[in-house]
């Protein structure tokens, strides 16, 4: 089982595979890293803990924000095919508070590569 790190935007597509990504046998992903895309940074990380407070894995993913908008150009997000929240407006999400790595996720993705015994899975 390899240790996997996903970087993600998770819209309703990016959702689905993280769920995906936590039930797969040849996968352990012990990092998730969120960017803008197809929902703001905050809005991305906030699916992210959502999505850990649903499904549970084991072990509970470190999270860490990268970035908010694109290097060269306006964000310009997908909320209008995945509504406001990212996941189709699909109402009754309970709070999910998270809790944050203490680096941003470049550092993380470096720590991640430096500590995984036989290398890192990075799905972006």
């Amino acid at each position: 089982m390899a240790d996997t790190l996903i970087d993600t935007d998770p819209g309703i597509d990016d959702a689905l595979a993280l769920l995906l990504a936590w039930g797969s046998p040849e996968l352990r992903v012990t990092g998730v890293t969120t960017v803008a895309g197809n929902v703001p940074l905050e809005t991305a990380t906030a699916n992210v803990f959502r999505l850990v407070d649903l499904r549970r894995p084991a072990p509970a993913p470190v999270v860490a924000r990268g970035a908010a908008a694109p290097l060269s150009r306006p964000l310009r997000t997908a909320i209008r095919y995945h509504g406001q929240d990212g996941l189709g407006e699909v109402a009754g999400w309970p709070p999910a508070p998270g809790r944050l790595a203490d680096v941003d996720a470049a550092d993380l993705l470096v720590r991640a590569a430096r500590q995984a015994p036989g290398g890192l899975v990075l799905i972006a």
